[in-house]
């Protein structure tokens, strides 16, 4: 290393094919514990459902545990400033 010289470096975190994700705004929680949010067809109400997260990229999150392909959840968590709406969770 010489002072004053400058380098680019390129970090590989790896890939994953074949995951579930979701936007970030759909998920509330740090770390591994998330809750995301569904609508009850009977009453309408919000229902929180506990997922287990994973890898974090670019405005979506994995969920590893706790959501099947095709499950529909309110793209924003409540509370966040934003109209809710629901969207299907997709493989990644």
């Amino acid at each position: 290393m010489v002072p004053g010289l400058s380098v680019e470096v390129t970090v590989d975190l790896g890939t994953r094919t074949g995951v579930l994700t979701v936007p970030t705004t759909a998920v509330e929680g740090e770390g591994t514990a998330g809750t995301v949010y569904a609508l009850d067809d009977a009453t309408g109400e919000t229902v929180p459902l506990e997922v287990v997260l994973g890898m974090r990229d670019d405005g979506r999150i994995e969920v590893t545990e706790g959501l099947e392909d095709g499950q529909e959840i309110l793209e924003f968590a409540p509370g966040v400033d934003a109209v809710e709406d629901s969207m299907s969770v997709e493989g990644w």
